[in-house]
């Protein structure tokens, strides 16, 4: 009776490890895309306004983003929050930053 107890504890524990790497792979690729994001927002290829999408075009159309913009507490400065959002085992899951963006008033860039 204690192997199969014991077995039945090294199978949790290997389940558990499986689960956890899985969503550190999920961390990691959401990290690189909302790197990726936050490139085209800070260029100027996505317009800084509120926007939402996939990278269905960079190969991963199971994240989703979203752009959520409202005005800085100062002059020139906007607040930009881009998230990542995918779904893991049922559960929605993600990863977001928040970047403060300066928009010269003259020349709007």
């Amino acid at each position: 009776m204690i192997a199969g107890g014991a077995l039945a504890l090294a199978a949790a524990g290997v389940s558990a490890a499986v689960r956890a790497e899985a969503h550190a792979g999920d961390l990691s690729l959401a990290a690189t895309h909302l790197e990726l994001l936050l490139g085209r927002v800070e260029a100027g290829v996505l317009p800084l306004s509120n926007a939402e999408g996939t990278f269905e075009e960079d190969g991963a159309a199971d994240l989703r983003w979203s752009v959520v913009v409202t005005p800085g507490e100062r002059e020139g400065l906007t607040d930009a929050l881009l998230t990542v959002r995918w779904t893991r085992l049922g559960l929605e899951r993600e990863l977001s930053v928040s970047r403060l963006i300066y928009i010269e008033p003259e020349t709007g860039r």
